[in-house]
């Protein structure tokens, strides 16, 4: 992961502890997954969205069970600051 990159997705993930929610281009910033990735999980029901006013938001609380139960490998450090891991 670039800096770039690693920088984007600590903001997107303080805009989740926030706001308590994301956009779909968020979670996959998060997932580490394309946009068009996470298109496709929405729409095979990987990850529960709810639509609000014409943006599709995903909750703090299903960001962490997708990464937790999911298919998807997450860094190790995006873990940690989403609480799904121990910190040593």
């Amino acid at each position: 992961m670039s800096v770039n990159e690693s920088t984007e997705s600590a903001l997107v993930i303080a805009r989740l502890a926030q706001q308590g929610y994301v956009s779909l281009n968020g979670f996959a910033k998060i997932a580490g997954v394309s946009y068009p990735t996470a298109l496709k999980m929405r729409d095979r029901g990987d990850v529960r969205v709810v639509k609000v006013g014409g943006v599709y938001r995903i909750y703090a609380e299903e960001v962490r069970r997708f990464l937790k139960e999911g298919n998807y490998q997450v860094s190790t450090e995006t873990a940690t600051e989403l609480g799904l891991m121990e910190e040593s």
